[in-house]
């Protein structure tokens, strides 16, 4: 008798607060969430285990990052806008981050061109909060929405070939069922190749553009970052390319930073 058992990750949601987030470039509500480590069997599993560490999710751009509960004056129960929450969760997140919105602003209004330096941090900045996220999902193949449809149409499909050549053509039957298998297969393996690209598309393309619009860089600037990556062995390295991001990103217009 196979018996499954582990340990998994679960989280519990603490409440909301307001934080800057680097991906937004503004302050932003988050959800804290509580991360723990907690054994299952049968992936059945009870309680909020081992205490690991907390994260706060922002509810703008959904970017997962560390987080210390203990940062915040409260917490609340409810979301509500950043400019409230901030007075209520972290009133004194302006003085905190008073470089960093220094910065925004000068990078909103022109002020003066980034350095070389300023320009590379920035650039690099989304590739490195993402890679973790990108690594955990392209570690094993999983079933997508894409790849589960397939998945039914396919059976779907089989079904009604079989049914149909039970009553006209009886004697192919064999034939058909083979067919039906093969062609199932390819098409389901197919969306399941397709699933990482659709996530990196979805998921994470959209996040690093919106990151850095602002600063809109080059195709070569884009090149050596993720080359930087690829040679580190970072998947986020290896799966994206510099069209990608360009693609989507616009000239920041009217761009203004929220504190």
């Amino acid at each position: 008798m196979l018996i499954f058992w582990g340990t998994k990750l679960v989280r519990k949601r603490m409440g909301f607060v307001a934080d800057f987030c680097p991906i937004c470039r503004s302050s932003q509500a988050f959800q804290l969430n509580r991360v723990g480590a907690v054994r299952h069997v049968y992936f059945l599993s009870f309680g909020s285990g081992k205490l690991l560490g907390h994260e706060i999710i922002c509810q703008e751009c959904k970017i997962a990052l560390e987080a210390d509960p203990l940062k915040y004056a409260s917490i609340s129960k409810k979301v509500l806008p950043a400019n409230e929450l901030y007075e209520l969760t972290f009133p004194n997140i302006r003085e905190v981050y008073k470089e960093r919105l220094a910065f925004e602003e000068k990078l909103a209004r022109k002020l003066e061109p980034l350095t070389a330096e300023e320009r590379r941090k920035q650039i690099f900045l989304p590739f490195a909060l993402l890679s973790a996220k990108v690594e955990d999902r392209l570690s094993a193949t999983r079933i997508d929405k894409e790849s589960f449809i397939t998945l039914v149409g396919v059976i779907v499909f089989a079904v009604v070939a079989i049914n149909i050549s039970n009553h006209f053509f009886p004697e192919s039957q064999p034939q058909v069922i083979l067919s039906a298998i093969v062609i199932g297969l390819v098409a389901f393996i197919g969306q399941l190749a397709l699933s990482g690209r659709r996530f990196m598309r979805k998921q994470i393309v959209p996040i690093i553009a919106k990151s850095l619009l602002p600063i809109q860089p080059t195709d070569d600037e884009l090149k050596a970052a993720i080359m930087e990556f690829k040679r580190a062995g970072h998947k986020i390295g290896k799966k994206l390319k510099p069209a990608d991001l360009t693609s989507k990103m616009q000239p920041a217009q009217g761009y203004t930073p929220t504190s």
